[in-house]
């Protein structure tokens, strides 16, 4: 059989669930051929611009090119790893051999320096500090404010541009539509006709729905798991086209920056066009350019879909809420997917955290060069490794070429479904930021399990109540507390509507319960072992109730799910409270190591050794007093479930307390001060009695609860609706 027949098969049957390949078995393959010899490095001495067509590429997850995958076929982006395929140029990760390492681009960690035997890195390499730096100043990232939108600007998009959208999306409606009614009892299938329907209408429209793929609460699990799967890859512009945008948002010509640029892309989509190219300091780099319109395009598409779901909540009032919804999030995704300045920014945010809280040996990002990057262009490291989907399907299909070539490597797949459960939950619970809409492209895995994010796309912030909630869900997970479950899930969809708050309650108790009984349940499915039940169950008590879930718990859900069908699928015996507990333990340790080095050692967070602890000690307090404050503004259900009035009544009681408690405290912090300035011996029990007994105390203390008797007065007062 040849190349390209053999490259067919093997596109046909390999099993990639986030990136787009159908997830069946997979026939028999024939072994993998010796490993290319990479491009040769030049020297950064050297002055001459070289476009190089690269037939024999390097190898990394950062865009390396070259060679055949361990199917044993050679794709014609030439990409080694799981998946390499022929025909549609899709980017695949290098394998880690014994070639690339005597070649000199075998990479360690990302910000190890290139020495002997290993491939450089970007490290943290400040660009154009090496040949030819400085001779042209760069725009860099200073000069663009984030937000700003890049590519063409317009202030709206042509009205035939969004009425042949219009028309295409009408049509692919009509077609689920008249799928669904002549077939219904083959709705097993109907996850895999969207997709092909949704697959059809292109680039933008591909682009755009794969953000809220996983959006449990405005689609059924296996609908959202079939659009996970959407591919965008489009027809490259050409390299003329490619230099003039480089030159266009840059200020300098190609040759300026680089020793060698390879002309053929090795991952071109919608979007943009990523080739790999020899910086004159000698660093291999990836090179993303945007093409031109396709900002212009996206736009095109976003509003044809906002008239779209105003179209069909008229038509459809019971789907109102969740079209809003969709319709709400649409401008937010067009933002992130388009704005290159604050994705260069929150990859060095994301390095920073990183190191913050020393995870570095578990968890990288790709650096980017910030001096040759604009709004319109990114210029980020190369990695070598395997992509995370080449692991996914490396595990799916069991075809032991791939799993021995992974293997030496010292790659693990059960250990990479560890680390990618972690990073989720640590992106989630203690990163500033989480993936909104993690993919498995955007990820891969280095040799030792070493799990590197080549692109973050989509983000999303969670506040630190938000976080804190998030967190005593995943405790009573671990202690099997249902009711605890129920009670801050609902909490974290106030303000709820006109319901029975105490039939909601019990009815996602009882799903609950159900769902945690299958976790540990080795004959569940996975879906359910890995958690995605517990979620799925409760969007749908939500949905039988009425109930908007709000898009930060939204987010929240797609991310976890996300990263636990990944991990299962990696790991299918991984047990779901076993890894959970694991984590938590890893945090704790985290975050007390952090609050150590923050009073042992204030000098290294700003001020003196004297000034710089009281200030820590006083946020620690303020921050522990909003925590009091805000447990009792926060009603639980249970009170708002039997009585309002008398949840109203404890909850002022109870924040009359803790206020007269903190006046208290003051008082006597500033009578105990003036006693040790004058120089007298203090006992602290006597001059609290002193205080409390004297009568501007009990004046006070009665201005308070005469305060407070009338609010409670004024409430009871009042009748219920």
């Amino acid at each position: 059989m040849s190349n390209r027949a053999t490259a067919r098969v093997a596109e046909s049957k390999a099993a990639v669930a986030l990136n787009g390949e159908d997830a069946e078995s997979r026939a028999d393959a024939p072994a993998p051929t010796p490993r290319p010899t990479p491009v040769p490095r030049p020297t950064p001495a050297s002055s001459s611009f070289q476009v190089v067509r690269d037939n024999k590429r390097g190898r990394g997850a950062g865009g390396a090119r070259g060679g055949r995958g361990l199917d044993g076929t050679r794709g014609a982006s030439g990409a080694r790893g799981a998946g390499g395929t022929r025909g549609k140029r899709k980017p695949k990760a290098r394998t880690a051999g014994k070639k690339a390492k005597d070649s000199g681009y075998m990479s360690k960690r990302p910000g190890q320096r290139p020495g002997k035997g290993t491939a450089q890195t970007a490290g943290k390499t400040t660009a154009g500090k090496g040949a030819n730096a400085g001779e042209q100043e760069r725009p860099g990232l200073d000069n663009v404010e984030v937000g700003e939108r890049p590519g063409m600007t317009f202030d709206r998009p042509g009205i035939m541009a969004i009425i042949v959208r219009l028309i295409a999306w009408s049509t692919a409606l009509f077609r689920i539509a008249s799928w669904l009614l002549l077939t219904r009892r083959r709705l097993h299938r109907r996850g895999y006709r969207i997709r092909r329907v949704i697959q059809s209408l292109g680039g933008p429209a591909i682009v755009l729905v794969r953000q809220f793929a996983m959006r449990l609460e405005l689609m059924p699990l296996d609908v959202a798991a079939e659009l996970a799967r959407l591919t965008d890859f489009s027809v490259p512009m050409p390299l003329d086209k490619a230099f003039e945008e480089y030159k266009r948002y840059t200020g300098r010509d190609i040759e300026d920056d680089f020793e060698i640029f390879d002309p053929e892309p090795i991952l071109s989509t919608t979007l943009d066009n990523v080739y790999q190219a020899v910086l004159r300091t000698g660093d291999k780099v990836a090179v993303r350019i945007m093409k031109p319109g396709a900002a212009h395009r996206i736009h095109s598409e976003r509003v044809a879909l906002d008239i779209l779901t105003r179209t069909l909540a008229l038509v459809m009032p019971s789907y109102k809420d969740r079209l809003r919804a969709l319709r709400d999030e649409l401008p937010y995704i067009e933002s992130e997917i388009l704005d290159f300045v604050k994705l260069a920014r929150t990859h060095e945010l994301l390095e920073k955290e990183i190191h913050r809280w020393r995870v570095g040996k578990k968890f990288h990002v790709v650096n980017i060069y910030v001096d040759y990057c604009s709004k319109n262009v990114i210029v980020s490291e190369f990695i070598e490794g395997f992509w995370l989907h080449e692991v996914l399907w490396a595990q799916d299909s069991g075809d032991e070429d791939a799993l021995a070539l992974l293997a030496e490597s010292n790659i693990v797949p059960e250990k990479c479904a560890a680390r990618v459960f972690e990073f989720g939950l640590w992106s989630m619970l203690e990163n500033v930021f989480a993936l909104a809409a993690p993919r498995a492209s955007q990820f891969a895995v280095m040799p030792n399990n070493e799990l590197v994010v080549i692109q973050i796309g989509t983000v999303t912030t969670f506040g630190r109540y938000q976080k804190r909630v998030y967190v005593r869900i995943y405790e009573r997970i671990l202690r099997r507390d249902f009711e605890g479950i129920a009670e801050l899930l609902i909490e974290s969809l106030f303000p709820l509507p006109l319901i029975d708050v105490y039939a909601f309650t019990k009815s996602v108790e009882k799903a609950i319960v159900l769902q945690l009984i299958g976790i540990e349940n080795k004959d569940a499915p996975s879906h359910v072992r890995s958690g995605i039940g517990l979620w799925l169950a409760f969007l749908r008590e939500a949905q039988k109730f009425g109930v908007v879930v709000p898009l930060e718990l939204s987010r929240m859900i797609q991310s976890m799910c996300t990263f636990c069908e990944v991990a299962f699928r990696l790991d299918p015996k991984m047990k779901f409270r076993r890894q959970l507990r694991r984590y938590l333990t890893r945090a704790l340790r985290r975050q007390a190591r952090d609050v150590e080095r923050a009073f042992l050692r204030p000098n290294k967070r700003g001020g003196s050794r004297f000034t710089s602890r009281p200030q820590e000690v006083s946020e620690t307090i303020e921050r522990g007093l909003r925590f009091v404050e805000s447990s009792f503004e926060m009603v639980p259900i249970a009170y708002l479930a039997s009585s309002k009035k008398v949840a109203f009544s404890l909850a002022q009681i109870l924040g009359m307390f803790f206020f007269t408690a903190k006046v208290t405290a003051a008082w006597i912090a500033v009578v105990v001060s003036l006693r040790l300035v004058e120089g007298a011996e203090v006992n602290f029990f006597s001059e609290l009695w002193q205080i409390v007994t004297s009568p501007a105390y009990l004046g006070f203390a009665a201005v308070m609860m005469l305060i407070l008797a009338r609010r409670i007065q004024f409430r009871l007062d009042d009748l219920d609706n």
